[in-house]
């Protein structure tokens, strides 16, 4: 919960506790309450904005401010006995109900990359039928950090509600959610090209169900491609395509002649897994990973990265042809390598998520694709992170298979 939320809360629970105990002679200075709770909630509306799972305590400090200003023409005392213990009740029962509702459905802040760079966000039209948005590494934040379009936001909504049942209306918080990302931010000067992943859509999800690891993975230094949604004419062959003959001078054009196209990467969540081996199998991509996907595991001419679900078992690896890698962590389900799971800490009650804290399942999430496409996307990198078990991550299990085996 926010700052004033919290404030607001706190001063509403300490006044009808104190109607409650103070119910024969309420002390004249605790009559300050109700004005106390007025004036932060200016602020926490006017600083913060509203949101619907606080509206039982914003009734409760209009009822009590209004009975205040009337006392106040009347006497300095509240009322005494039966009636002023009834009324703390009133009062307390509707800001734990608040408490409740703000605890099951927070405003939750995104992860922060952890990258050594600063991210940038741009929408960037590739040809008429798609349409993506580009992460990528900056020297600098511009200073505005990046809020959710609305588009995005109604389309992450239904997502929602389709999925896991959460009422739309429950869900309001989600549009004052921001991104760890400067919109229109420059790009980073340190190199002169950078690498690139492509993030292959979900027929069933939208982008922003997964913009976590895409800036996560724009710090360590790729320019990560995210279309926004899912559309089977733009598949990730026609993006490639779209990138390979981009016009400097043309809207896209800052993106023209900073992307290196011998080292493009492709990830995927859930289903898209299986057209990310796809796309591997054709050669077009110098590695691939697959994050959440149960299914089956081709052999690939590519390096891959297989992150699976804690309860999916091992996937049966035959005639591999390149280096690939099994990962698993413990307490991570299929929803704990989305921001789904930040949503609400009941999620797990759902069943797709595990016990894991969403935090720390995004970190390990993105140390593990980072490191992966930082080692086979760049020759002759080490990243021992890859080699085995992880002091920094204990309850990660990996397994290598090399093409040798």
């Amino acid at each position: 919960m926010r700052l004033f939320e919290i404030l607001l809360i706190l001063v509403c629970v300490t006044d009808g506790s104190a109607r409650i105990i103070q119910a024969h002679r309420r002390p004249f200075w605790l009559s300050i309450l109700p004005l106390l709770a007025f004036l932060i909630g200016i602020i926490h509306a006017a600083g913060e904005g509203t949101r619907w799972q606080m509206n039982p305590v914003y009734v409760v400090v209009l009822a009590t401010f209004t009975s205040a200003l009337i006392r106040a023409f009347r006497s300095g005392e509240t009322g005494e006995g039966s009636l002023a213990r009834y009324s703390g009740i009133l009062v307390l029962v509707p800001s734990l109900a608040t408490i409740a509702a703000g605890t099951a459905l927070p405003v939750y802040e995104l992860p922060i990359p952890r990258g050594d760079y600063s991210v940038g966000v741009r929408e960037t039209h590739l040809g008429p039928s798609v349409i993506a948005f580009i992460y990528y590494p900056t020297d600098k934040p511009s200073g505005t950090r990046a809020s959710l379009d609305n588009k995005s936001v109604k389309d992450y909504k239904s997502h929602l509600a389709t999925r896991y049942g959460i009422p739309v209306m429950a869900l309001g918080h989600i549009g004052r959610l921001e991104t760890h990302a400067s919109e229109g931010a420059s790009l980073s000067r340190e190199l002169p090209r950078y690498r690139v992943l492509i993030a292959e859509p979900e027929a069933d999800r939208p982008a922003l169900h997964a913009i976590s690891l895409a800036g996560d993975l724009a710090s360590r230094g790729f320019i990560v491609i995210v279309p926004s949604v899912y559309d089977s004419a733009s598949t990730v062959d026609a993006i490639v395509e779209k990138l390979e003959t981009l016009d400097p001078t043309g809207a896209s054009g800052w993106l023209a002649e900073r992307l290196d196209l011998a080292r493009v990467g492709i990830y995927g969540f859930g289903e898209a897994g299986e057209r990310v081996l796809e796309a591997c199998v054709d050669g077009a991509f110098r590695a691939g990973a697959t994050i959440g996907y149960t299914g089956p595991i081709s052999s690939t001419p590519t390096p891959l990265l297989v992150f699976r679900p804690e309860d999916a078992g091992d996937p049966p690896i035959r005639a591999v042809e390149e280096t690939t890698y099994i990962v698993a962590a413990r307490g991570m389900l299929a929803g704990n390598f989305s921001d789904d799971a930040l949503v609400s800490p009941l999620m797990p009650v759902l069943g797709e998520f595990g016990t894991i804290d969403p935090y720390r399942a995004s970190a390990i999430t993105g140390a593990y694709v980072g490191a992966f496409f930082n080692k086979h996307l760049t020759r002759g990198t080490v990243e021992h992170l890859m080699d085995g078990p992880s002091n920094d991550y204990p309850e990660v299990t990996i397994q290598l298979h090399d093409a040798e085996e």
